[in-house]
């Protein structure tokens, strides 16, 4: 099955899109029908921007995402969906992930810490880890983004082409068969 196919069957349909709240307070941005085709440059875009929103520690991902697939022409449902691979439950392996890989990347050692909601702990327990947590963050969303891309773009492509391929050898076969129809016809 074409990738096609089968985005348009879990996708939401666009005219549905459209008339949200959200689309007609937002005017004529989000109704751009460009931001709603499958093609693969606007899957592999808007997959890559999901995935690189999703891994910034802020709030308001799936926002981000929405401005980065609006200027660089992504998939907009594509790049929203995209963001949920960061939620609730995969936080915390996410950032401390991300943590230590800025602690490696960084040079800096790492602190062992506990994440408290206080005030206190915002202005020292946090100013010692966010610079190699943000650092990792910003890693991880580039790798995961260009992987995603570079992965979603070529195998698209692939299929494309092995399609084709079936096609020219069908109609090959469609020829041979005819010719040799057509030669049984001038024996007889």
């Amino acid at each position: 099955m074409m990738p096609k196919k089968l985005l348009r069957r879990y996708l939401p349909n666009t005219s549905w899109i459209r008339d949200t709240r959200l689309a007609r307070m937002s005017g004529c941005m989000i109704n751009d029908p460009n931001l709603w085709h499958l093609n693969k440059r606007s899957v592999s875009v808007g997959i890559a921007v999901g995935l690189f929103s999703a891994f910034m520690p802020i709030p308001g991902q799936m926002l981000l995402a929405v401005v980065f697939a609006i200027v660089l022409r992504g998939n907009l449902a594509l790049a929203v969906a995209a963001t949920w691979v960061s939620n609730p439950l995969t936080y915390a392996p996410i950032f401390y992930f991300a943590y230590r890989l800025g602690s490696w990347i960084t040079l800096q050692p790492e602190v062992a810490f506990e994440i408290e909601l206080s005030l206190e702990w915002l202005q020292h327990g946090f100013l010692q880890i966010y610079k190699p947590m943000l650092s990792g963050c910003f890693l991880l969303a580039v790798f995961a983004s260009s992987l995603a891309h570079t992965t979603i773009y070529s195998g698209w492509r692939l299929m494309v082409r092995r399609r084709w391929m079936k096609r020219r050898e069908n109609r090959a076969v469609v020829v041979v068969n005819s010719e040799d129809e057509d030669s049984g016809l001038l024996v007889e």
